[in-house]
């Protein structure tokens, strides 16, 4: 059996850095993502809150339209096609 030479552990070990290197890295981009992907979906939980209450005051302002024509119309004797 022949010894191993220098050159043959040092192919082994810089193979085995550059693995330890490339999971290094790789480790902090999924790290880096996992931050991202939560600040996004604390947006969109907020854009969520957001929307619902603009919703909400848009139903509101048009109820409140709709009583103001009903309040018109009353006061004016117009009917609306389709009103008996």
């Amino acid at each position: 059996m022949q010894p191993l030479n220098f050159m043959q552990y040092f192919e082994v070990l810089l193979a085995a850095l550059a693995l330890i290197v490339w999971n290094v890295r790789h480790e902090g981009k999924t790290n880096q993502l996992e931050r991202l992907v939560n600040e996004a979906q604390k947006d969109i939980d907020t854009l969520r809150v957001k929307h619902e209450n603009l919703d909400s005051k848009i139903v509101e302002q048009l109820t409140e339209i709709k009583q103001i024509l009903a309040h018109l119309q009353g006061a004016l004797g117009i009917k609306i096609k389709g009103e008996l």
